[in-house]
């Protein structure tokens, strides 16, 4: 019996001393990854969140410990986990909060870096999100589409090229409430058409009206699409060295009637001494935002900040008010607004807040604000977690109110890249995730295409032939 004790102390004591945590070294500096998923929310149901490790080191071991389950993956600094892992594991996780740890290999040893943390919400992203692909160079229309990636993993497909077109510009597109069944799609010059698809069927909007349309909204019931008239004249204007920007030297606001096939509008829309554009139906139909600037010398020559601006609208009388509430002005804030996005849950609008002019994409200080509807006394307030010193710019919802993707152009300053940011419980912006794809490394291509106007769909689209 002393000898079988004897022996099992010294089977444990060697056993021990293979254990592969000893030499395990430990260091104070925060991971260096990119792209830089550290303590972000994410979608129970987003694909895989691969990241490149920019620390020295030669090998990596990542592991995620969850309190219903735990992830661990081998690899070198570029960090892919396996899709199916990586769904079932966030499955289990929902609603929890994760720990990720990285080792890396440097020469010997291995060093432990402190973990950051992962908070996996309970409310999905809609699986389906449709942009624009384009070259950062607004007037080359070259390999320009409308394409639908798969959030859920990394499908890409293209929904639209301009080879349809042939090769015209891809211009403004929405479709209804993240139904892909409900779309509308324009195309630029030199033959600007525009297009309604419904439940698969196409057809050609003639109306004199729909050849100067852009940024449409649909509302809510399928049955209305509002959009403004720009009565823009392209090429763009710009100083030399710099990006152009878009000149439009009037704008109103139509809202056509698909069931009746008829264009409707109200006075205060068609203002001839206001500029009024970017409309956006309210999540029950009962009201239209839009921005809108008092047309004076200098706004005729470009230099214009909007107001943002509520008309109520009476869809089974197909009218609208009489009166206008300004509800936040561009004066007192000192920047002007831009593509107001009212949540589909009726609570927030997200705004586009910047310097000024109609074509704000290629403004530096261009930043998502939002406006709590229920709080209207305390105006707008940043979406400072979202935001940075670069771009930021249209934003689309998820259909449940809990998520939002928006453009933004920090990874470069010039291309735009999407992203997603979630709605905590304290109705706060949470910091912004960028779309995660199979191989990160490609984001760092400095000939990046741009991505712009998302939109989330519950469905996936079909090919628009």
């Amino acid at each position: 019996m002393k000898r079988l004790l004897l022996f099992c102390v010294v089977l444990l004591t060697l056993s021990g001393c293979r254990n592969p945590q000893a030499g395990l070294l430990f260091t104070k500096e925060a991971p260096d990854i990119f792209p830089d998923y550290q303590f972000v929310y994410i979608p129970w149901n987003i694909a895989p969140l691969n990241f490149i490790i920019n620390n020295q080191g030669s090998k990596a071991i990542v592991l995620i410990e969850g309190p219903e389950a735990t992830l661990r993956v081998k690899s070198d600094r570029k960090v892919q986990f396996p899709l199916r892992k990586w769904k079932k594991f966030l499955l289990k996780n929902k609603g929890k909060t994760l720990e990720v740890k990285l080792r890396l290999k440097q020469e010997k040893s291995w060093v432990e870096y402190p973990a950051f943390e992962w908070y996996v919400t309970r409310e999905a992203v809609d699986p389906y999100l449709v942009y624009q692909r384009i070259r950062p160079t607004p007037t080359v229309w070259a390999n320009q589409g409308i394409y639908q990636r798969n959030l859920e993993n990394f499908d890409e497909d293209c929904l639209l090229d301009n080879s349809f077109t042939d090769a015209d510009g891809l211009n403004s597109f929405a479709f209804c409430a993240g139904r892909p069944d409900r779309l509308l799609f324009h195309k630029r010059r030199p033959s600007s058409q525009t297009y309604l698809l419904l439940n698969g069927e196409k057809t050609e909007l003639s109306q004199q009206s729909f050849n100067l349309m852009a940024y449409p909204s649909w509302h809510p019931s399928g049955n209305f699409v509002a959009f403004a008239i720009n009565h823009s004249d392209l090429p763009f204007y710009g100083n030399i060295g710099l990006p152009a920007q878009l000149y439009n030297p009037a704008s109103d606001i139509l809202v056509y009637d698909v069931v009746n096939k008829q264009l409707i509008t109200g006075s205060e829309l068609i203002s001839k001494d206001s500029y009024e554009t970017f409309p956006a139906f309210s999540a029950d139909g009962r009201s239209l935002y839009f921005c809108t600037a008092t047309q004076t010398e200098s706004t005729q020559k470009g230099d214009i900040s909007y107001d943002l601006c509520r008309l109520d609208f009476y869809p089974e009388d197909r009218r609208f008010g009489n009166r206008v509430d300004t509800l936040v002005r561009a004066e007192r804030i000192g920047r002007s607004i831009s593509f107001p996005k009212p949540s589909p849950d009726g609570r927030f609008i997200l705004l586009t807040l910047h310097s000024g002019g109609r074509f704000n994409l290629w403004g530096q200080d261009s930043d998502l604000f939002y406006y709590l509807l229920k709080d209207e006394l305390h105006g707008v307030k940043s979406c400072y977690a979202s935001n940075s010193q670069h771009a930021e710019d249209y934003a689309s919802w998820s259909s449940n109110g809990a998520w939002f993707v928006f453009g933004s152009r920090r990874l470069n300053g010039l291309s735009s890249q999407l992203y997603l940011s979630y709605i905590d419980e304290k109705e706060r912006p949470r910091k912004a995730v960028l779309l995660p794809i199979k191989d990160p490394d490609s984001y760092r291509n400095p000939d990046q295409i741009s991505c712009h106007l998302p939109e989330l769909l519950l469905r996936k689209a079909l090919r628009m032939e």
